[in-house]
């Protein structure tokens, strides 16, 4: 028996392969093709329709891919990872394969990227919500060139891999539901009813894995986010592979296991004891390779490590023999072992090179050094700083709580991932957002149904189908049920179950640990790994669920009809008719099947529901891409961009721009006139320049009028980079006008009054053209005025050429223009745009023969606008009436135009004014603390003001100045707000910068000042901003704040105890804030002259409680009459020691001098002495003391 054993091969078929007449491999070839082919189609529309930077990350990872291929290699130090941007410190696959073909483009412009980074100005372009980090012009149209052809190449690469992961999972669907059917399943005579593998062979092997890999390719989330440049697809390819990988070997396990129990069955019992059972471990390090090249392409594929562990576990477990269950466990722990020591000499390439070139063991010690640039790389992600702290013992990382841009309950998270993992908003855009996701969900759940009914289906089989074909006569004994397999579906669908949560875990955890949406809630993290298995979870659900309820069905409706003939039956006085009946219900129960199978059939192609869905949700995707993108910006660096204008001029209206040409063009229906000026920057503007087109009559006089910025606003002037080329298109509207000769008068108005227009050069007239008769002027909407106001009732509001409809989005420095209907005799109107309740009108900044324009300012507050129109008539009075909403304003930059409110932790609010060369005020400021501790810091708060549209940015300055020697011991120089540049401030904007200013570690003890002014920077040379006084510049650069007590009190300024000649013992307060402890009195009574006599009087007080204020005192010499005949008022210590700044239990001896005037007359002098408030004059409140004075004693005079 053995010998006959050893004779045979070492897996033979279980059951003989047949042939296949229908050839189905170029039918499944041509199948593939074409869906890839529409793949392609689709991911290069996708690439070619969303502007750059539309994908997650998407300028991150392209510096990335750039600086691989400039350099040739990886970064090697902080400095470089900098230019790199921050995707530099993840794993590179992805990167090192896209700079292939970046490399080979030459990236010399133009065109040239305009990035938010390289310039300060570019913050002034208006931004879209899809450009992160670059603003998309018309250089990204095709021909690609330069850097967007770089671009576009990274994106290419990506869709290939997306292809190819398409590809992948049509094979392995095909291993899940064909394979098993020729090598590792039962007949299908034996399978479930719900199996797919119950079905035709080639239409089964075509058509459940076609569906598969077409639900891959359609998901939009795959499809945008996989035409991106990123490294998703690439991520999805090697999951998908290792997915592959791991079911094939499930599928060779479960051939093997079954030949072994054949074999056990066969063999006599000496042989039972060795039974064939091969080991799992040749695919272990392929398995190991494929989860090492993904998790080199991102991190988050790591979470194939566990899974990987499981999986194989998962196999082993279910191939175990009855006679050898220890071999299978050694088998699975060996295939373990090489899996990971395979994945991890992949992995050890890259973090290798990490651990080599940044480890900061030098600075944190072996374990921190090692672990921080493994997991913290750049510190940019909150949960590895938390895991590195964890580690480490917060010795790196931070534990602090993640400032989430949203936070939500558990359910809401849940719906943004299953939203994200199916769609991609496209702007504020969500396609069918209403309806597809409901349908997918409703899909998903069917699928859910028929795969929990398919596994409750599954019985094991009966033995005879296991038994190999023998001469012996089968034994009467059955086959024991521990030699019966596990289902082959079972472990297949375990297996894909496993890969389809397991990249779950990841989001699930950062949510349970931050509660953070925007971090967390992000369904493609899931979808990219699990990309192959969800397609067939989803394919093979919604196939059994059909299935089932087509089988259901069938059996229900032959059931009832057989049911209904016994019923007549049963009946003694049927009659021929009714047994004529009880024969036709026999016959149609016989033609059930047959009918049946027609519903069967059909079901069969409802798995493709599921594709025709996605097909119109991409399309969905796709049309609304055309169209809510905001156009890009109507700029080019390229110099053939010159040539649009048909009629050229090439003149220079300033230093600063250039008239290459315009174009012209009056629409067919007679309402407008379109004119595109072509311009060129020859030099950064300092300002912007308002565009002012007028159509002049015959006369000279104005009969249509266009103001506004330059590309509605998006593009001003002070965003220019020399040598941009900018169209800016204006609209005239015509309506109405005599047909005749006119002529097109340009002039350009400065925005700042520091830049006043060229003279000799504005206006210029561009061109004289004659207009034929033109359309009568109509409107869109109405005003209910009253009946002798119906001719006035009538406006348009226009955006781009067009009367609106509807309310549109305006953005910040958009014009609006606005046409109403001409006015009755007598009639006068005032016309307002108005906001939300409460809010002011914006009057028109140019009215002109009906129409009035409006610019969205800086201070327009966004939100719903409506026209408020007042109608001034003898007959009818004052009438004022409101429009529905017309426009909503848009603007990102939320400023502030009033004066906030200081909580009380800040400080008192104190007023300044102080105006710095007209261009920024300095309107007050807070100081939080008036006591600093050497190497602390004091906290501060400016309020500053803008009086004008800058052009230059100023850096705010800070010294703390000691007061006795004038030397620096502290202060900072920083932009406001750490980064909202002057530069971007408008006319009126209230900008409050709150900050510290730090101390010097040895600042020695005494009072401090703060020195607060504005500086720009020239050259290498730093020139302040001076103050203005009385409309003129004055020798002075900074505002002087303080006083600041650092430390302790000056030296010498306070005594230890004090003995007093007279004492007093007298508080000050209201809660008692000082005690005059006493006095000396020194001089004589100024015998026999007060000619250079003086009076010198030592105070002693002691501080009690801080005084919120410095006061001054004041002494007073008074004659019997009460009258003050002389008198000194000065701060303690001459300043030295301001009263604000002293401590509880100090005090402090203050000597004051009393000049005696020349003519004072003998006889006998009150002195009396107080505080005050020197700003105020306001005095110190003395308890028992009515006038706030007390006396102290009389002087005489002889």
């Amino acid at each position: 028996m053995m010998e006959q054993n050893k004779s045979q091969p070492q897996n033979p078929p279980l059951y003989p392969s047949t042939p296949n007449p229908h050839s189905p491999f170029a039918i499944q070839t041509l199948a593939l093709t074409l869906l890839l082919a529409l793949y392609l189609l689709t991911a290069f529309t996708y690439a070619a329709l969303a502007p750059l930077t539309t994908g997650p990350d998407e300028l991150a990872h392209y510096e990335y891919v750039r600086f691989i291929a400039e350099h040739g290699r990886l970064p090697i130090n902080k400095e470089e990872r900098t230019q790199a941007g921050y995707k530099s410190d993840q794993p590179p696959l992805y990167h090192l394969l896209a700079a292939l073909p970046a490399a080979l483009v030459d990236p010399t412009g133009p065109p040239f990227l305009k990035r938010v980074s390289d310039h300060p100005r570019r913050q002034l372009i208006e931004r879209t919500r899809h450009a992160w980090g670059l603003y998309n012009t018309e250089d990204e149209r095709w021909p690609y060139r330069a850097e967007i052809l770089r671009w576009h190449t990274g994106r290419w690469v990506a869709i290939l891999f997306g292809a190819a992961t398409v590809a992948v999972t049509f094979f392995i669907a095909r291993e899940v539901m064909t394979r098993g059917g020729e090598d590792a399943m039962v007949r299908e005579s034996t399978l479930a009813v719900s199996s797919p593998l119950r079905l035709t062979p080639h239409a089964s092997r075509l058509r459940l894995p076609l569906a598969a890999a077409a639900v891959v390719a359609f998901i939009p989330r795959f499809g945008l986010t996989g035409a991106m440049l990123n490294y998703e697809t690439t991520v999805a390819f090697f999951s998908a592979l290792f997915l592959w990988l791991l079911l094939r070997l499930a599928n060779e396990r479960m051939s093997e296991w079954r030949m072994a129990n054949i074999a056990s069955l066969r063999a006599e019992p000496q042989d039972k004891a060795s039974p064939h059972v091969s080991r799992f471990t040749p695919h272990a390090s392929l398995l190991g390779l494929f989860a090492g090249l993904a998790i080199l392409t991102k991190l988050s594929a790591l979470i194939l490590l566990p899974e990987l562990i499981l999986a194989l576990w998962l196999i082993a477990r279910a191939t175990k023999t009855l006679y050898a269950p220890r071999t299978t466990h050694h088998a699975w722990l060996e295939a373990t072992l090489i899996a990971l020591a395979t994945t991890l000499a992949v992995l050890s390439l890259w973090f290798g090179f990490v651990l080599y070139h940044f480890n900061t063991v030098a600075q944190d010690g072996l374990w921190v050094g090692l672990l921080r640039p493994l997991i913290a790389a750049d510190s940019s992600d909150a949960t590895t700083n938390q895991l590195l702290s964890v580690l480490t013992g917060g010795k790196a990382g931070f534990t602090g709580a993640i400032e989430n841009l949203e936070s939500g309950p558990p359910w809401q998270w849940a719906a943004i991932l299953f939203r994200t993992f199916w769609m991609v908003g496209i702007e504020t855009v969500q396609p069918l957002a209403s309806v597809a996701p409901a349908l997918a969900l409703a899909l998903c759940l069917l699928a859910v149904h028929g795969l929990i009914t398919m596994t409750g289906d599954q019985r094991p089989e009966t033995g005879d189908v296991f038994q190999p074909p023998t001469s012996k006569p089968q034994s009467p004994t059955p086959t024991p049920y521990s030699l019966l397999p596990t289902p082959y579906s079972s472990l297949i669908l375990s297996l894909l179950v496993l890969h389809l949560f397991m990249p779950l875990l990841l989001p699930l955890l950062r949510y349970a640990v931050t509660f953070s949406l925007a971090d967390t809630a992000q369904g493609r993290h899931v979808l990219f790994l699990a990309a192959p298995a969800f397609a067939i979870l989803l394919i093979w659900g919604i196939q059994a669920a059909l299935s089932r309820i087509t089988t259901r069905q069938r059996d229900r409706e032959t059931e009832e009809r057989q049911a209904r003939a016994r019923k007549l039956l049963r009946r003694k006085s049927a009659s021929a008719f009714t047994r004529f009946g009880l024969w036709l219900t026999d016959y149609i129960s016989y033609l059930t099947p047959y009918a049946s199978r027609i519903t069967y059939h059909l079901s069969r192609f409802a798995v493709f529901l599921p594709i025709l869905l996605l097909l119109s949700w991409t399309a969905a995707h796709l049309w609304a891409m055309t169209w809510a993108y905001l156009p890009p910006l109507p700029v080019s660096t390229l110099p053939e961009a010159r040539a649009q204008a048909s009629h050229s001029l090439n003149r220079p209206l300033n230093k600063f721009v250039t008239l290459v040409g315009y174009n012209s063009q009056l629409d067919a229906a007679g309402r407008t006139l379109r004119l595109d000026l072509i311009w060129q920057a020859t030099s950064l503007s300092p300002t912007d320049y308002l565009t002012e087109v007028t159509l002049l009559d015959d006369g000279d006089q104005p009969q249509a009028q266009w103001l506004g910025h330059a590309a509605a606003g998006r593009y001003p002037t002070r965003a220019w980079d020399v040598g941009d080329i900018v169209r800016d298109t204006i609209w005239l509207p015509i309506e109405g006008l005599a047909a005749g000769d006119y002529a097109l008068s340009l002039n350009l108005i400065p925005t700042s009054r520091h830049y006043p227009p060229e003279a000799g050069v504005m206006p210029l007239t561009l061109t004289r053209l004659t207009l034929p008769d033109t359309a009568l002027r109509t409107f869109n909407n109405s005003l209910a005025f009253a009946e002798q106001a119906v001719a006035a009732a009538g406006y348009s509001v226009w955006q781009d050429g067009q009367t609106l409809t509807a309310p549109r989005e305006f953005r910040y420095r958009e014009t609006v223009l606005v046409t109403l209907s001409p006015l009755l005799p007598d009639q006068q109107r005032e016309v307002r745009m108005v906001g939300a309740e409460g809010s002011p009108g914006f009057a028109p900044v140019r009215e002109l023969n009906n129409t009035a324009l409006f610019i969205v300012g800086p201070d327009w507050p966004g939100g719903k606008y409506h026209l408020q129109v007042s109608l001034t008539s003898p007959d009818g009075g004052e009438q004022r009436v409101n429009s529905s909403t017309v426009l909503t304003v848009v603007d990102r930059w939320q400023r502030q135009f009033t004066l906030p409110e200081f909580p009380p932790s800040q400080g008192k609010y104190v007023p300044v004014e102080a105006n710095f060369a007209n261009q920024v005020k300095l309107l007050g400021y807070t100081l939080g603390a008036n006591r600093a501790e050497p190497g602390g810091g004091i906290p501060l708060t400016l309020v500053w003001q803008g009086l004008d549209w800058l052009g230059n940015d100023y850096t705010i300055f800070t010294k703390l100045i000691r007061a006795d020697d004038q030397t620096a011991h502290g202060g900072r120089d920083r932009l406001p707000q750490e980064g909202y540049r002057t530069l971007y401030w408008a006319p009126g904007e209230i900008v409050t910068d709150a900050f510290g200013v730090p101390v010097e570690a040895n600042a020695l003890p005494g009072v401090y000042y703060l020195h607060v002014g504005l500086y720009q920077q020239v050259g290498r040379q730093a020139v302040s901003l001076p103050l203005v006084q009385d409309g003129r510049p004055i020798d002075a650069t900074a505002v002087i704040i303080g006083p600041i007590k650092v430390g302790g009190p000056p030296p010498g300024a306070t005594l230890t105890t004090a003995k007093p000649q007279t004492e007093v013992n007298q508080p000050f307060g209201d809660a008692s804030n000082v005690t005059l402890l006493g006095y000396d009195l020194e001089g004589d009574n100024c015998q026999p002259s007060t000619v250079n006599c003086q009076l010198s009087i030592k105070l002693y007080w002691r501080s009690e409680s801080p005084l919120p204020v410095d006061y001054t005192t004041f002494i007073h010499v008074r004659n019997a009459s009460g009258e003050t005949v002389a008198q000194q008022d000065q701060p303690p210590l001459n300043g030295a020691y301001p009263t604000s700044l002293w401590d509880p239990g100090e005090i402090i001896a203050d000597t004051i001098t009393i000049p005696w005037p020349a003519e004072l007359t003998a006889g006998q002098y009150a002195l009396v002495i107080g505080m005050y408030d020197y700003q105020t004059g306001q005095r110190l409140v003395i308890p028992a003391h009515p006038a706030n004075e007390v006396k102290l004693t009389d002087v005489a005079i002889r």
